[in-house]
């Protein structure tokens, strides 16, 4: 299995408020800014790691089980729906019957379980929060649907239970991805059509929906006060912000841009991968649009609006319509005018994908049982798909040398595999990947290069050179700690201990948690004899890491120094 990748690093491997599990509340506020609104998700990572530490097994299995009892709920869901889509497609039940209907409704989830696009989801370690939230909503939509069913009809303590449940599932869901906020417009649509519409034929759709909302209304209660809680705590963990803070992508661009740019990647991107996934890309290089007046996206605008027109239209063709409607609302939350640094990420389709075993449902409900076997072909190509996407996940190297080689003008790719080159030694490479990641123009990560670059010359023993690209990198981004903790190693190394102190006392300045940085600091002052000053750098590594063994032995040996009390001071 593959190792820890990308946000893996800050999300588990760097996160220190994960590594103590009797403390929870500590666990679930991720030291991530980004992740502050995904309390759920950060506590099942805390979890992970009480049990398996850095073993990445334990949280490649967590994902698996999960992605399992995701697809026993698609399968769940669709026959529950079948029972209303029966009675409710009177052009079709002749033709469904044609095949056994738990045959075709486990091929339908089939589609789901072995999609390759759901990879990313499972296989990223933290691509859980798209596969975790997707568990508790499928969750949520089962338990409603139960509560619409004959047999509770009569018994209004279950009914108003399983909605209760549903509502709970919801909760869950929004704490452990935003994508959550979509489940009762999915409710809501799939109750009209399925279940309620059908025995009000008579009526014109707009009084169905009236009366609709005179009958259901209030079962949807509880999950507005979920909307509400959601809401108001990404109002305050967001200071104020109720959609995003401080999108790096609205820095370069506008809303109207986004929104544009996702008719493209919808359908020339999305679309197109769910049928034919072939050369995915961990990091997707997509070119933004600034107008729609432009072929391509004129053409995936009106291809896209033809799409819904019809779902909306259609009324014969329910599971077509249900997997259209369930497309576009999961993917509402980041494919529409809010904006997110990556126009194109490949786990936001593991939630939405789901629409394509509705398809599935749909397409082979007028096939005869032989002519259905023949579609059985595509289930075997995603198969083996998923499992060579599955092998590029085996290390750092392999990812982001398959990433790099397909989005070549990028520079977060190559900027990744440089970094995976040097954590295995690999440093000569890793150096040239580097100056890859630099040559493709403007990079936000200059001044992580030039870090990174630093510390390989560092290792080689080339500390002129290594203090070169410190230089360059406190050049590129000031208030960034490491290259001043990293340029005062290369001062000690060459003897000018008063630089490294200087730098050192910067880097502190930035960022006071710097633990190499304060060590190094208490080393040159107790070097200089200055045994109380190098006690209180101690001393605060201390406070901060407890478990630091060698500072501790470093206090104690501080103390047979200091004249007698002063420690205490």
């Amino acid at each position: 299995m593959g190792g820890f990748h990308f946000d893996d690093q800050k999300l588990i491997e760097l996160n220190t408020a994960i590594r103590d599990f009797s403390q929870p509340l500590r666990v679930i506020i991720s030291n991530d800014p980004g992740h502050k609104n995904r309390p759920l998700l950060m506590l099942s990572l805390g979890l992970n790691y009480h049990f398996s530490g850095n073993n990445v097994f334990g949280y490649h299995m967590f994902n698996i089980l999960l992605h399992s009892f995701s697809s026993i709920l698609v399968y769940s869901i669709c026959l529950l729906l079948w029972h209303f889509s029966s009675g409710a497609q009177p052009i079709r039940r002749r033709s469904f019957h044609r095949l056994p209907p738990l045959g075709l409704i486990l091929s339908a989830a089939l589609f789901f379980c072995v999609q390759p696009m759901n990879t990313e989801a499972i296989t990223y370690i933290s691509g859980r929060s798209s596969s975790l939230a997707t568990f508790f909503l499928l969750f949520g939509f089962w338990f409603f649907f139960k509560s619409r069913l004959p047999d509770v009809q009569v018994q209004p303590f279950l009914k108003g239970l399983r909605i209760g449940m549903s509502a709970l599932f919801y909760f869950l869901a929004c704490a452990s991805k935003e994508i959550g906020i979509v489940l009762p417009a999915l409710l809501l649509a799939a109750d009209f059509y399925f279940s309620f519409l059908p025995r009000h034929k008579g009526q014109g759709r707009a009084n169905a929906l009236v009366s609709y909302c005179k009958e259901r209304g209030a079962s949807f209660l509880p999950f507005l006060f979920v909307i509400f809680l959601f809401l108001a705590f990404r109002f305050l963990i967001q200071e104020g912000a109720l959609l995003e803070k401080n999108s790096a992508f609205l820095q370069d661009n506008s809303r109207a841009t986004y929104f544009f740019t996702q008719w493209n990647v919808i359908l020339y991107y999305y679309i197109n991968k769910l049928f034919f996934p072939q050369n995915q890309n961990i990091d997707i290089s997509f070119e933004t649009v600034d107008s729609p007046f432009n072929f391509s996206t004129l053409l995936a605008g009106a291809i896209l609006l033809a799409l819904v027109g019809r779902a909306v239209w259609k009324r014969s063709s329910l599971w077509f319509s249900l997997g259209v409607f369930w497309f576009f609302t999961a993917l509402s939350p980041t494919s529409s005018f809010v904006p997110i640094l990556d126009v194109a990420v490949e786990r936001r389709l593991y939630f939405s994908g789901i629409a394509m075993s509705f398809f599935w449902l749909h397409f082979l409900s007028g096939f005869s049982k032989r002519r259905a076997m023949l579609l059985i072909l595509p289930l075997l190509f995603f198969c083996v798909n998923t499992i060579q996407r599955n092998t590029v996940y085996k290390d750092g190297i392999t990812l982001w040398r398959d990433s790099s080689s397909k989005a070549v003008i990028e520079p977060r790719p190559h900027f990744n595999y440089a970094k995976a080159l040097k954590k295995s030694g690999k440093h000569n490479e890793a150096i040239i990947a580097f100056q890859k990641a630099m040559a493709t123009g403007y990079s936000p990560y200059n001044h992580e290069i030039h870090n990174g670059l630093g510390a390989i010359y560092m290792e080689k023993g080339l500390y002129d050179k290594a203090i070169e690209e410190f230089k360059e990198a406190i050049k590129a981004k000031d208030n960034y700690d490491l290259p001043y903790s990293n340029l005062a190693g290369a001062y000690l190394k060459t003897g000018e201990t008063g630089k490294a102190e200087e730098a050192l006392l910067k880097a502190l300045a930035i960022n006071p948690a710097n633990v190499a940085a304060r060590n190094n600091l208490g080393v040159i002052y107790a070097q200089k004899g200055l045994y109380e000053k190098a006690y209180k750098e101690f001393k605060a590594i201390l406070e901060q890491n407890p478990n630091e063994t060698e500072i501790r032995i470093n206090l104690e040996k501080l103390e047979t120094l200091l004249p007698s009390g002063a420690h205490g001071k």
